[in-house]
């Protein structure tokens, strides 16, 4: 075997090593835990929105959420940056939606509990924040 082989069989020693899975301790592994939106107490009454515990309200909400309808080219929903299995983001460092914004997508995931709502707090209530998307050239441009 010559030097080069044995330094390449070493160095794949070496990586495979390395990966491993993870342990996690007990302390690491409670801390984990409290971040599960499920450890949340209910999200508080908004008293400005007469709607937000009507079913009906919150099926028209989702079918919204999926409608390419509201877009000003067709194309695009809430959903086209809100992806479900990346926490309601799309990983992007700048959203694209009908034209390309300045941020990145603001995940969702638990947003019921936040008080402000935007990178820039400029909205304090979901309903409030609804509207902005659709309105926006660079989102959704409804």
């Amino acid at each position: 075997m010559n030097r080069f082989s044995r330094l390449f069989a070493l160095l794949a020693m070496g990586v495979l090593a390395g990966c491993g899975k993870p342990e996690f301790s007990d302390a690491e592994k409670k801390t984990i835990a409290s971040l599960a939106l499920s450890a949340l107490p209910p999200p508080k009454t908004d008293t400005t929105n007469r709607f937000a515990d009507v079913p009906a309200a919150a099926a028209l909400g989702a079918t919204l959420f999926f409608d390419v309808g509201m877009s000003g080219d067709g194309k695009v929903s809430c959903s086209t940056c809100h992806k479900i299995d990346r926490q309601f983001q799309d990983d992007l460092p700048q959203a694209v939606g009908v034209g390309r914004t300045n941020r990145r997508t603001m995940p969702l995931a638990g947003v019921v509990h936040d008080p402000f709502f935007f990178w820039d707090g400029r909205r304090d209530s979901l309903w409030a924040q609804a509207l902005a998307p659709l309105e926006n050239p660079l989102e959704q441009a409804g």
